[in-house]
């Protein structure tokens, strides 16, 4: 080998909170029969939370 180098990234790994729902930094539209596309951030019927994701990478140089 001549070069060999690893990297690792993570995204939302971490959430230090209270809030008793799926994801606190979900936004979900919302108002009459919530359909009336108000962002309200915070409210999360049936929205999916953020993923939490992590990325393992290799590069290698012979």
């Amino acid at each position: 080998f001549k070069n060999l180098r690893f990297s690792l990234t993570g995204q939302n790994l971490l959430l230090f909170t209270g809030y008793t729902g799926l994801d606190p930094e979900v936004t979900a539209n919302t108002g009459d029969g919530f359909g009336s596309g108000i962002p309200s951030q915070g409210i999360d019927y049936t929205t999916f939370p953020r993923p939490l994701t992590v990325t393992l990478g290799i590069n290698a140089k012979f």
